[in-house]
């Protein structure tokens, strides 16, 4: 039987028994029906969403926090497109190993966006006193400092997502003419419906040799940062800033780790096998349709052979 520690751990690290934990350390910004965000930089619309259960109370504007959350993800209506949900499961007082670091917070914003007028670092690159006394030290910060993550300026867990689960889909991304890569776009899923998978982009400079390396229905695991896109457009008029369109939450990572069976995936969910049985027959159709249609190419390509042959045979008989 496990004790409550080992329970509040499964809790806090798992969902469906795989690995999904997040870590969120910022500033908290609009706190309302249900719903507040952590600023991490200059720019209020990259502000991580954090949605609560509306038993929880919300912290206050502006003060400091450490969010523990797990991450779901849900299909907009409207663009077809995953949007990953980052639920807070802990709200906690901030670790000053964790909170972002000036630079971070003063780093470009993209072109046309306005400056926050929320200042919370003073000349010196301090945090100011009235933010800073509400700062404490925990276990469970110096516990996700020390692991591994993709590398910041923001601090130690200020921005940080660990996943395993199900590759339910994988595809290259080409840059659009406002960006400046393509991606490798995966879908990470630990439910049983699919719509809930998980949107992850890697970015790669050798995306072919990534996607050859991969087998949908395998065990993945990435650590990453939660991240928002901002889909632009033009202002109506000049000089204004552009249009925010729509905001898509995701998770980025470099890369995909090696999945520990015991560490990372507890245990096998019923649709599992059945999904990499179903994916497997799938495969199996779109390579006998692909061979029916090299052959289908290959009759024809004789046949027209055969046509020219018989050509050249009466051109040269008269």
């Amino acid at each position: 039987m496990l004790s409550s520690n080992q329970r509040s751990t499964t809790f806090v690290r798992y969902v469906n028994d795989m690995l999904n934990v997040a870590w969120f350390t910022g500033f908290v910004r609009k706190p309302a029906n249900g719903k507040f965000y952590v600023q991490q930089t200059n720019n209020l619309d990259l502000a991580v969403p954090i949605t609560v259960d509306s038993s929880v109370r919300l912290p206050r504007e502006y003060s400091t926090v450490e969010v523990t959350a797990h991450v779901y993800a849900e299909k907009d209506p409207e663009t077809g497109m995953r949007n990953a949900v980052f639920k807070a499961i802990r709200i906690g007082p901030a670790s000053p190993l964790s909170m972002p670091q000036s630079v971070a917070w003063n780093a470009p914003r993209p072109e046309g966006l306005s400056e926050e007028d929320f200042k919370p670092f003073g000349r010196d690159g301090a945090l100011r006193p009235e933010l800073s006394s509400d700062l404490q030290e925990s276990a469970e910060s110096i516990v996700a400092s020390v692991l591994d993550a993709t590398s910041d300026r923001l601090g130690a867990n200020a921005n940080r997502v660990m996943l395993a689960g199900v590759l339910e889909g994988a595809a290259f991304i080409p840059a659009k003419k406002t960006e400046r890569n393509g991606y490798i776009g995966i879908l990470l899923r630990q439910h049983k419906e699919a719509d809930r998978s998980i949107p992850v982009r890697i970015y790669t400079n050798t995306p072919q040799k990534f996607l050859s390396n991969v087998s949908v229905g395998g065990a993945i695991k990435v650590i990453g940062q939660g991240r928002i896109k901002l889909n632009l457009e033009d202002p109506d008029e000049q000089g204004k800033p552009p249009k925010i369109v729509s905001r898509l939450n995701y998770v980025r990572a470099d890369g995909l780790l090696i999945v520990d069976r015991e560490v990372d995936i507890k245990g096998i969910p019923a649709w599992w096998p059945e999904m990499v049985k179903r994916r497997a027959a799938e495969e199996a159709e779109r390579k006998a349709a692909a061979r029916m249609r090299a052959a289908e190419a290959t009759a024809q390509a004789a046949q027209k052979t055969a046509q020219a042959s018989v050509s050249i045979e009466v051109d040269h008989s008269l």
